[in-house]
């Protein structure tokens, strides 16, 4: 589980004033592209414990991927293994494989499993749509387990608590998936915090349902560009980023749910303008 410490924010935009701003919650930096020395000094400078790295099939244990996990660790910085595609969620063997890659290679902190099943067809199909939960549940039971010791983080959209996601009689698709995960980081995709579409609206129930599960839920910004502007703050730039994180990091406490702030992602992050 994403360790409980408190982080100091300290972001620093590359084209503009630093806005400096002490955040009581762990901080995540989400990591597509390839793993350098710069997103290790990106992560100390501005204060993220955690990266969630992508760590594609067959490269958990080349030498640059060791070489930034060394680094990273040097840095009291954590990493987790990440990767997913939604088709696993049907055809799991390509996911095993790479899971059992990841753990043998014994070098990262946790594993991110990010399928997100709801882009396959038959998600739009209701009865189809009942399996493939089943389906991928199954996969997230076989992650706990192949996982061992190692926290294991679910990718989620805020939407999950919807009843329309129930699985059986009595559950909620986002419960099933805190029985399982360790930590949920839910893709609170929104540029705008107290409106009814904004993010403490769309995520509260998820961090009161981890909390009652002992789990917690980090809560994931974008800041990628996106043709719908509400679901990201390229716009808005840096210091309403900032603004926002601190304010999240204050409505809701580290330990009863909240898991801390997670941004997604590193390129687009560190190209914000002011």
């Amino acid at each position: 589980m994403i360790p409980l410490i408190a982080s100091l924010l300290v972001v620093m935009s590359s084209v503009g004033p630093a806005a400096a701003l002490t955040i009581e919650a762990p901080l995540v930096l989400w990591v597509w592209e390839r793993p350098t020395s710069a997103v290790i000094d990106t992560a100390v400078a501005d204060g993220f414990g955690t990266v969630y790295l992508h760590v594609p099939p067959g490269s958990s244990s080349n030498g640059n991927m060791r070489r930034f996990v060394q680094s990273a660790h040097q840095a009291s910085v954590e990493v987790f293994a990440l990767a997913g595609v939604p088709g696993w969620a049907q055809e799991p063997d390509s996911f095993y494989a790479w899971l059992d890659e990841v753990v043998e290679s014994g070098q990262f902190d946790g594993i991110v499993v990010d399928i997100e099943p709801y882009l396959l067809p038959d998600w739009k199909h209701p009865k189809r749509r009942a399996g493939l939960m089943d389906d991928y549940l199954e996969v997230l039971d076989a992650a706990r387990v192949k996982a061992g010791a190692l926290p294991v983080v679910a990718t989620v959209p805020f939407w999950w608590d919807d009843p329309r996601y129930q699985v059986g009689r009595d559950s909620l698709l986002i419960e099933e998936v805190l029985k399982r995960a360790d930590t949920i980081a839910v893709m609170a995709y929104r540029d705008l915090l107290h409106t009814n579409d904004g993010i403490v609206a769309l995520t509260s129930s998820e961090i009161t349902m981890a909390a009652a599960s002992g789990k917690q839920a980090v809560v994931t910004l974008q800041v990628a560009p996106d043709t719908l502007s509400k679901v990201t703050f390229a716009e808005e730039g840096h210091d309403a980023l900032v603004s926002a994180a601190a304010s999240l990091a204050e409505i809701w406490q580290v330990g009863r749910g909240f898991g801390g702030i997670a941004i997604h992602s590193f390129g687009p992050y560190v190209e914000l303008a002011p």
